[in-house]
């Protein structure tokens, strides 16, 4: 018969306890494939994954860690609010953002600005009224 093993501390022990290389797996997952931080004088890794793709990735790789728990082991947008302040220990690791940034920088969009200004122009020239030329 195995008797009670008794802690320290009172509640669930830290999965940081369970699982000592977890935070290190995290870092390891977001280097691969991050990018620099906008600051660049920082030591933030940028991970292009979102919170579901890390999540997927660490249970692949063995560690039973849920969406809510793995959330407050990285760094938070900010950290003056409650939520923020919910963090346990962090690494330097930030998650892409929900919008996509790619959009403002589309090969296309010069052109397409372009484009509709010749034809805003054009239309004046003709007398058109500019709804006209467009609908």
């Amino acid at each position: 018969m195995e008797g009670l093993k008794i802690r320290e501390k009172c509640g669930r022990p830290r999965l940081e306890a369970d699982q000592p290389e977890l935070l290190k797996v995290i870092v390891h997952i977001a280097m691969h494939g991050s990018a620099a931080h906008e600051n660049r004088q920082s030591d933030i890794y940028r991970s292009i994954k979102t919170l579901d793709d890390l999540t997927a990735q660490l249970k692949l790789d063995g560690f039973s860690v849920s969406r809510s728990g793995l959330y407050p082991r990285l760094l938070p947008k900010r950290s003056s609010n409650l939520e923020g302040k919910r963090h346990v220990v962090t690494k330097p690791v930030k998650l892409i953002r929900a919008e996509n940034d790619s959009h403002l920088k589309h090969i296309d969009g010069q052109f397409c600005v372009a484009n509709i200004k010749r034809l805003v122009e054009l239309s004046s020239f003709l007398g058109l009224h500019l709804s006209s030329v467009f609908f």
